[in-house]
Formats: structure tokens, sequence, C-alpha cells
């Protein structure tokens, strides 16, 4: 099964982000991410048979962690100004960090394969396939960026989430949760 280990903001945080990306959606053609399926990701797994998913379930199990605040403070994206790729709040939390760092060693020490791209705390809003127009995204970009205000989540749970993709869109199921 397709899957990853991700922590979820309050519904509430992922409806104003979601509103801060759809400033961007006259000038570029991109792909929205709904609130409802917007999270952290940790580790993307990929595809895992039911014997690793049982042990990546374990692994979660065994964190110890207390809930802690996850705070955005500006919006950016990945890719370059030429080809911008995803449009993402940043997030910033040492206990997320550390988390990560619990799990990496403990998926490291069982040979679970996962996608070991640098860990950059965000939260997706747009997945960008053309841009039309640079300076309208910049301009944006800076508004929103000086204007913002800072927004703080409390993370209470690590979720193993299963994806499966659909025609209309990846589908998410929480296959194991594990909370502070």
């Amino acid at each position: 099964m397709r899957c990853f280990i991700a922590v979820k903001p309050s519904l509430d945080i992922c409806k104003k982000a979601y509103d801060l990306g759809k400033q961007f959606e006259n000038i570029m053609h991109s792909i929205a991410v709904k609130p409802e399926n917007m999270h952290i990701t940790l580790f993307f797994l990929g595809e895992q048979n039911d014997t690793d998913v049982d042990i990546i379930s374990e692994m979660i199990e065994k964190l110890d962690f207390n809930s802690f605040y996850l705070t955005f403070n500006r919006l950016d994206f990945f890719g370059n100004i030429k080809y911008p790729k995803v449009l993402f709040v940043k997030g910033h939390s040492n206990a997320l960090k550390q988390i990560h760092k619990d799990l990496s060693d403990m998926l490291g020490q069982k040979e679970i394969s996962f996608d070991k791209k640098p860990f950059n705390i965000h939260l997706t809003l747009r997945r960008i396939k053309k841009l039309y127009d640079k300076e309208a995204f910049l301009k944006i970009l800076k508004e929103i960026n000086n204007n913002f205000k800072t927004m703080q989540t409390l993370v209470n749970s690590v979720e193993l989430i299963k994806s499966e993709l659909n025609p209309g869109g990846a589908v998410y199921k929480t296959i194991f949760s594990k909370r502070a």
C-alpha cells in the first residue's frame, strides 16, 4: 500500500491556509489541496507491504512526545521563479524536528525504505502546473508575507496514512495514529 507518516494541523488553520492560496488562482494553473487533506509529511514511504506497515506502526507507537505547537509564519514555494512547483506555508517546530529525527533513526534500523529528501516543515497549498504572470505571483507573495499573521496549531498525534490515487485526486485514510 502507498503510505506516508504525517501530522495534521487543525482544520481551522488549514482553511486559513487554503484561503491564502486562493489569492493565486487567477495567475496560475494549479491544483489546490483541500483543507481536509492538508498535512505535514514527515516521511513519504511509497509502496509498503503489510508486514512493513505493521513494523512502521510499531515504530510510531514507540515515539515518546508531548503535544506541541506548530507555527506557520510565511508563504514560500519550491522550484524557482521561472518554474515554481509548489506553493506552501512554511512551518516551524523543534518538537516536530525531533520526532522526524527519532523516526528516521528507527526506519533506518529496520531498513524501511523512504524518500530521503531533506525535511522541510511545510503545508502544501497548491501544486503549480503553469505560472501565467511571474510579476503578479511575486507581488501577491510579497504582499501576503508583509501582512502575514503568524498561525499556530496544536499537534497531538503522529499518523500513518494510506494514500490511494484516483482520477479525482488522492484519497487519504489514517491507518494508525499515536496520540501524545
